[in-house]
Formats: C-alpha cells, sequence, structure tokens
C-alpha cells in the first residue's frame, strides 16, 4: 500500500515538513525497505538476545548519571 501511494505519502511529507519532494520521495524508498527488513530480521535472529551492560543504554545528556548519590528514586543521601 505504500508503495501504490507513494507519490502521495512524499508530496504530503514534503507539504508537512517543508524538505523537497526529491527528498521525501527517497525516505519513502527508504522507509517501504525498512519495513520489510526488520521483521525478516526479527524471524531470522529467533528471539536469542545479547546481554548488554548499564553503559550500553542510551541515555539523554539532561538525565544525572545513575551512579551519582540520589539520582534514583531509590536512593537517600
Amino acid at each position: 500500500m505504500i508503495e501504490q501511494r507513494s507519490e502521495e505519502l512524499a508530496y504530503i511529507d514534503s507539504v508537512d515538513s517543508g524538505s523537497p519532494l526529491s527528498a521525501m520521495r527517497f525516505d519513502i524508498r527508504y522507509s517501504t525497505l525498512n519495513l520489510r527488513l526488520w521483521p525478516s530480521l526479527a524471524r531470522w535472529h529467533g528471539g536469542r538476545t545479547i546481554p548488554a551492560s548499564p553503559t550500553a543504554c542510551i541515555t539523554p545528556p539532561t538525565y544525572p548519571p545513575a551512579w551519582w548519590p540520589g539520582s534514583c528514586r531509590s536512593t537517600t543521601r
């Protein structure tokens, strides 16, 4: 459905964001590839997980570090 209406979606996105129509056409094509790729990767991966350390989590720079005293609600000073 996205591919069938790609020109219309690109136009709407261009008007909404103020970006060039050519850039939005690229975004629509790229989005359809992502929508096809990611579900197939989930099947291929088979539900396996990769353990990550706490430092691997992405935290906005405005948040206090987790190790800072009192940064967690359950921590008291």
